[in-house]
Formats: structure tokens, C-alpha cells, sequence
């Protein structure tokens, strides 16, 4: 069953205060980062590897590592690897990455966040609507808009943005032109952002020798997450309520003569817009923690 990491089941072992840098050695170990690319890493921190790392040897190598953070059961360095000694030093070399200086930790990540503040804007025709602001920690991936015939989205500088170019801190415009029928228009967009975290799956122990294993699953997905946002004008005047404003100008009328019945009330009509963040997170690559208080692997 899943338990939060707080209830590692092994009372008193370092697990929890170590909690961040098991989470590195998660995103950093294998299998989430291949056998070569470790090879690479372990060859610039200045390791000698016997012919490169084998896949038996990064195993067992991260898993050392893991243990020793999550139970303070240490590896024997002078042998690694019973009866295997070339195998013993790439799986010491690795251990000491995983373990050593490079382990800064990796705390809880957050989940992907999409959002357009403020969530309702009204205005006029002949002006911008707007601004709305942007908020995310991914990347806007798709941009639709639902624009009535002259009315455009634009960016700060009047341009018409695409989704590239839509970045955390953005602030969009719904530019409506005067004269534009009373109406509405709707933008949405969809981000991606990447969330690695670590979950904690715990067996049921059977008694002595019948024990479980406990394992950490490294999360590692693209989560998607939308948000809509919407805005709303009236027409500032009809064209009748133009055409009596001129006439007035040019032939004043006679005192407590003046009719304003024709022209059009202004004001803002409020629309709500509907915005949706979903965070959907899915399982990645599972290393197990076999959870055995030894003195030796």
C-alpha cells in the first residue's frame, strides 16, 4: 500500500531525515538515468571504470547508495561484489557518486499549475480588455482564441502572440475595435510541465524472514494543465445615437428642448470565465528498496 514517506515503516532508521537525498539518488541513479550516461558522469568525477558500467552493476550500485541513506547499512568497500572484484570497484565508484558531494537533494517537486488572473475582465468597444497575466511552471504548448469577426488577442506590444511565446508573467489583451456589436470572446491555453517525485509503497511483514519489500517509485512525467479565461463589451454608441450626437452640435436645441432618449446607455457587462487546472501524474521507473538491516551487500 502507498504510505507518505513520514511513514517509513523502518522506526528510527535515518530515512526521513534523509528523504532528499534519496529523492536525488532517484532522479540521478539508475534506471532513470541509463547505464551510460552514468559511465560519463562517473568518468568526469574522475572514477576508473573496468570496461564501463553493466546494468547488474548499476543496480546494485544505486541501490547501495539508497540503502545506506534509508537504513545506514554500508557498503564494504573492500568487497563490494563477492568474488567479483572488477564489478566491486564500478559498483564502489558508483555508490560514491550517488552518495557523495554531487547529492545536493531533491526536495517534494511541485505539481504543474496553469493559470489566467484575473479569472473575469468586461470593458468597452474601442479599447483593449484586458490585461490578463499568465501564471505557470510549464510551457504554453497550445493557444486558441474564440473571436468574434475584427477583434483580435494581442501581447503588451499590439502583436498577435502565438503559443511560444506565452511565458509565466505574459499579459494578453482582447483588442476590440469601436464600433464592434456587443459580444464576447474566450482564450485558452495548455501548458505542460515535467513533475518528478518519489512515492513510498510498503509490504506487509509476515514474520521473521517472511519481510517485505518496501519500494520508492521515481515519477516521471509530463503532466498537462489548462486554463480558459473570457471577456465581455457593449457597443459604446449605436450609429443613430452617433448621428443625433452630430446633429446636436451643429443646431442647438431650444431651451428644456434637449432629448437624450436615443442615446445608448454604456456601461460593463461582467462574464465569469471557467478556469480548469488538472495535474495528472502517472507512475515512472520503480527502484526497489529492500529493506534488511545488514552490515553488508
Amino acid at each position: 500500500m502507498e504510505k507518505d514517506r513520514a511513514d517509513y515503516p523502518a522506526a528510527g532508521s535515518p530515512f526521513t531525515a534523509n528523504q532528499a537525498r534519496i529523492n536525488w539518488i532517484l532522479h540521478n541513479g539508475y534506471p532513470v538515468t541509463g547505464t551510460d550516461q552514468l559511465a560519463t558522469r562517473l568518468a568526469g568525477s574522475g572514477a576508473t571504470l573496468t570496461g564501463g558500467l553493466s546494468t547488474e552493476e548499476a543496480i546494485a550500485g544505486t541501490q547501495a547508495a539508497i540503502w545506506h541513506l534509508s537504513d545506514a547499512t554500508d557498503l564494504d568497500r573492500e568487497n563490494p561484489v563477492p568474488g567479483q572484484a572488477s564489478a566491486g570497484r564500478d559498483v564502489l565508484a558508483l555508490y560514491d557518486y550517488l552518495t557523495g558531494p554531487d547529492n545536493v537533494g531533491i526536495g517534494e517537486q511541485p505539481t504543474a499549475s496553469l493559470k489566467i488572473e484575473p479569472d473575469e475582465h468586461s470593458g468597452v468597444a474601442g479599447e483593449r480588455i484586458g490585461p490578463v497575466t499568465v501564471r505557470t511552471n510549464g510551457s504554453v504548448e497550445k493557444l486558441t482564441a474564440d473571436l468574434p469577426d475584427g477583434v483580435t488577442l494581442v501581447d503588451e506590444s499590439g502583436a498577435n502572440p502565438d503559443a511560444a511565446a506565452v511565458k509565466d508573467g505574459t499579459r494578453l489583451f482582447i483588442d476590440v475595435p469601436a464600433g464592434t456589436a456587443d459580444g464576447t470572446a474566450s482564450v485558452e491555453l495548455t501548458a505542460t510541465a515535467r513533475v518528478e517525485t518519489g512515492r513510498l509503497f510498503v509490504g506487509q511483514d509476515y514474520g521473521e524472514g517472511n519481510e517485505t519489500q518496501s519500494m520508492i517509485v521515481a515519477e516521471s512525467q509530463t503532466s498537462q494543465v489548462t486554463a480558459t479565461a473570457s471577456g465581455a463589451w457593449p457597443e459604446t454608441q449605436t450609429e443613430n445615437a452617433v448621428e443625433n450626437a452630430v446633429a446636436t452640435e451643429e443646431t442647438p436645441p431650444a431651451p428644456q428642448a434637449k432629448n437624450t432618449s436615443d442615446l445608448a446607455e454604456t456601461g460593463a457587462s461582467l462574464l465569469t470565465p471557467g478556469l480548469a487546472g488538472l495535474a495528472l501524474v502517472g507512475l515512472g521507473m520503480v527502484v526497489l528498496l529492500v529493506r534488511r538491516h545488514r552490515r553488508h551487500i
